[in-house]
């Protein structure tokens, strides 16, 4: 009797500004935000091109695929907006699916985003809010 081993592979990753002058996509991202510690009282959500620094993913929230969907060739992608609050937080009122799988992975793409925590992003130093898209892609493939 042969066994089969599924592979599934979830990627997530805040949309973020384009790379700064000079950075080539081999250089390594920083694994904190240089504001980190300084949260603002300000409540403005800053759009992701007017701030210095974007947020960056501190914590993804295990991933749970609907049972329905681990069939190998399934690809996926939900994209959400989301605001990332000053103190690295997910907004949970905020979050909205901008571009839907069509599928039960959606709610539960909703649900990993909600309960995921950020490096908030800067704007000079200062931690504040930031309106960016998360996309969650989702693939199973069948291992050896």
């Amino acid at each position: 009797m042969l066994r089969a081993r599924w592979y599934l592979i979830v990627l997530a990753q805040a949309v973020v500004a384009p790379l700064a002058l000079g950075q080539t996509p081999r250089q390594t991202r920083p694994t904190t935000t240089s504001c980190a510690a300084s949260a603002s009282a300000d409540t403005t959500v800053f759009a992701l091109a007017q701030v210095t620094e974007p947020p960056l993913i501190r914590r993804l929230a295990r991933i749970h695929v609907p049972s329905g969907l681990l069939r190998v060739g399934v690809q996926l992608r939900v994209v959400l907006g989301l605001v990332v609050n000053a103190d690295g937080k997910v907004d949970p009122a905020s979050v909205t699916v901008v571009d839907s799988s069509g599928t039960a992975f959606d709610a539960e793409a909703v649900r990993v985003a909600k309960s995921s925590t950020f490096w908030p992003g800067c704007l000079q130093k200062n931690a504040v809010r930031v309106r960016v898209q998360f996309p969650i892609d989702y693939t199973a493939r069948m291992g050896p």
